[in-house]
């Protein structure tokens, strides 16, 4: 493992420090996914801004849960073994963000607003199969799972050279795509909250809503939030 790091201070009377870390791992003995959850739990509530406590835990929790499961199994981890703790927050949080642990979940869980609905397209899902991570779009059967130690599924950044088309139709929070605050943000009003919405109720519904032209046609006046530009010009 490496790792570098910068800093700088500007000009003038301001006083500006910036720092920057780069870990490379050269290789990865084993991997696990905790989860606050092993059965469906209500999703955050965005446009309130008040979010759910219930299914979540601390660093600290997951790793001392890790640890215990771990030693019940016969397969103890030395407590001062090096270890890397990666977040996936929106597992269990938001819809389209489901997990499953072999052993541990009956099959793929998801938020309970959208648990039980037939999901009409695959999911993209990151996962540990045969010592390695992979990644790949899959119908979350269990005889798909079955072949993962563990799998989580979430919001496509790039796939198949496909970036605003697979970003639009997978975030279940809008306000990562578009200009649209919400919740108790301090631009937030009731417009923007009511678009937001409106985004979401196209979100959950059909297969043919939930596309890029369905979205075109409810986001007249969307903004794109990194450029500013319209996105559907």
């Amino acid at each position: 493992m490496g790792s570098e790091a910068d800093s700088s201070v500007g000009e003038g009377t301001a006083f500006h420090y910036q720092t920057s870390l780069t870990l490379q791992i050269s290789e990865v003995k084993d991997a696990i996914l905790s989860l606050g959850s092993y059965e469906p739990i209500q999703q955050k509530e965005l446009l309130s801004g008040s979010h759910v406590d219930f299914g979540r835990k601390s660093v600290e929790q997951h790793l001392e849960a890790v640890f215990l499961a771990r030693e019940a199994a016969g397969e103890p981890i030395a407590r001062n073994a090096p270890f890397l703790v990666v977040s996936v927050r929106n597992v269990l949080a938001n819809i389209r963000c489901g997990a499953w642990v072999r052993g541990r979940t009956t099959e793929f869980i998801t938020v309970s607003e959208e648990s039980g609905v037939q999901p009409a397209r695959p999911y993209h899902v990151l996962g540990w199969r045969a010592n390695a991570f992979e990644m790949r779009e899959i119908d979350v059967t269990k005889e798909a799972l079955d072949e993962y130690a563990w799998a989580f599924s979430g919001v496509p950044v790039l796939w198949d050279d496909l970036i605003f088309e697979r970003i639009v139709t997978e975030a279940a929070d809008h306000s990562h795509v578009f200009e649209l605050p919400r919740g108790n943000h301090q631009n937030a009003t009731d417009e923007t909250r009511t678009r937001w919405r409106k985004l979401h109720d196209i979100f959950c519904g059909s297969p043919e809503q939930v596309s890029i032209g369905g979205f075109r046609r409810a986001c007249e006046g969307g903004r794109w939030v990194e450029t500013g530009m319209s996105l559907f010009a």
